[in-house]
């Protein structure tokens, strides 16, 4: 099973669209889980569109006081029934996605003995500003503790945080040619400002140490394959 995050605010129409995309994409067992925010003025609208019956069997949502991206994201991983977890958000379109792009997810999955890794739905040549929806297995989030690093506030930065550990632990995986696209007609709401951007890229730049423990922390359950 994999279990995907999905962050919301004032998007219905958007968050919809990404459930039907991969209601209409998935040929394996998935569960989602909708990240919404007390305030948002469309909050009885997402609710609605979650509890819609073609999708109730395999969506719960949950309603937090905090704007926190970070702080919602690990709760919600927690309670992640997936062997995998990945973060969407309510402004793209899975269209283009290969239908059953989740065996190939689980397929990778499974055939590691230890299930340490980040699986991509892109190249590794893509702009490292470029948010690059990796699944990260549940086990390595079970050892670290969490799924996003608690200084991290934007997604890019979040994402960045997660190839780095990843990357020194040579347990990065990228499946080619299965691509996810933004929603024009439907964009996320979830915006960052550029002084809150700013300040999470300096952070991020004064952990390399901490990365570089993350990953030999991850390194000693990994086993020889």
């Amino acid at each position: 099973m994999l279990t995907y995050l999905v962050p919301t605010y004032k998007n219905p129409v958007g968050l919809e669209t990404v459930l039907r995309g991969l209601l209409e994409k998935s040929e394996t067992e998935y569960e989602v889980i909708v990240l919404m925010e007390r305030t948002d003025p469309t909050l009885d609208l997402c609710i609605g569109v979650c509890q819609q019956p073609a999708y109730t069997e395999n969506i719960s949502f949950l309603i937090f006081e905090t704007p926190s991206l970070t702080a919602k994201v690990n709760f919600a991983a927690t309670l992640a029934k997936g062997s995998a977890v990945t973060v969407l958000n309510d402004g793209i379109i899975l269209d283009f996605l290969h239908k059953g792009f989740d065996r190939g997810i689980l397929a990778t999955l499974e055939g590691s003995l230890d299930k340490i890794m980040a699986i991509y739905l892109c190249s590794r040549e893509e702009n490292d500003n470029a948010y690059r929806w990796p699944f990260i297995s549940k086990r390595a989030i079970e050892i670290v503790g969490y799924l996003y690093h608690p200084i991290c506030t934007t997604p890019e930065i979040c994402e960045r945080w997660v190839s780095s550990v990843f990357d020194q632990l040579g347990r990065m995986v990228f499946i080619k040619d299965c691509v996810i696209v933004p929603n024009i007609q439907h964009p996320t709401n979830i915006i960052y400002p550029s002084d809150v951007r700013q300040d999470c890229e300096a952070y991020y730049k004064f952990t390399t140490r901490v990365r570089k423990d993350t990953a030999t922390m991850l390194s000693n359950f990994i086993t020889g394959e």
